[in-house]
């Protein structure tokens, strides 16, 4: 059970019932956006994050890198939740399991050189920094990307990636959230009928 009072779609009412249907995912919520069922703003906003981040249809890089990009913040930040969310959506990116498993390792091992060459590398210096020792950043590891042949969009793009997963385990951690408590809840019946699903 989370550390917090939670509101499970069963037991939703007024806003907060229309919010759990708009970000509901094959008519079931993820257990992160329950955690904020006390302020449901927070619930729109996350999603809304979530999706501006990661649109493919919008994105500068590659759905992949971004995702890599993910899987090591969860790594730095010890949030293995989101580590193997990611994980899954590196490998649906990749459309390649073993090439996701040995970027993984490679990042467990804090080796990420042995699985990435080039602007992806650069990425992973980046975001191992900035979710390690934020205060520590300068200008350079900026530059660094630029270097790598990065843009200053493809550069905000793995800034923000960095931010939403830094995000995103700092609600989990920092709220007790377990697996179980993580899993996607389902709409009631009456609310899940009919319901267009949104991509969460």
């Amino acid at each position: 059970m989370p550390w917090i009072k939670t509101i499970a779609p069963v037991d939703a009412s007024g806003d907060l019932v229309s919010i759990y249907e708009s970000v509901a995912d094959h008519g079931r919520v993820d257990g992160i956006l329950i955690a904020q069922s006390l302020k449901p703003e927070t619930i729109k906003g996350h999603v809304a994050l979530y999706q501006a981040i990661f649109d493919e249809r919008t994105s500068h890089l590659p759905l992949w890198m971004l995702q890599m990009v993910g899987v090591y913040t969860s790594l730095v930040n010890g949030c293995p939740y989101c580590i193997e969310q990611s994980f899954g959506d590196l490998c649906l990116a990749l459309h390649d399991d073993c090439q996701a498993r040995d970027i993984r390792a490679a990042l467990e091992a804090g080796l990420p050189q042995t699985a990435l060459e080039g602007k992806a590398l650069a990425a992973a210096h980046y975001a191992e920094k900035l979710a390690r020792s934020p205060r520590a950043m300068k200008r350079s590891d900026v530059e660094a990307l630029r270097d790598a042949g990065f843009e200053d969009a493809e550069i905000l793009e793995i800034n923000q990636a960095v931010a939403y997963f830094s995000y995103a385990n700092r609600t989990i951690l920092g709220l007790g959230l377990s697996d179980d408590d993580l899993s996607p809840t389902p709409l009631p019946q009456s609310a899940a009928a009919g319901l267009r699903d949104a991509p969460v």
